[in-house]
């Protein structure tokens, strides 16, 4: 709330929490984060970023993991 959701702290918080998930197993909880993190970064950072194609590498084995 202090930073606001395209901060770049905010973004390597919710990558962080997405690594948590994914660690517990919670895939599609990781697919939420990832997701909302991935587009923030997308509209902030730009397409390609470091950490914005690090996103989209990390949704790509995501969906295929859960098969999509």
């Amino acid at each position: 709330r202090v930073f606001g959701p395209d901060h770049s702290r905010t973004l390597t918080i919710m990558n962080n929490h997405a690594g948590a998930l994914w660690n517990l197993q919670r895939y599609d909880e990781v697919a939420s984060v990832l997701e909302r993190t991935h587009a923030s970064q997308r509209r902030t950072l730009g397409e390609d970023h470091p950490l914005t194609l690090t996103s989209m590498g990390n949704l790509g084995v995501l969906k295929m993991r859960l098969g999509r």
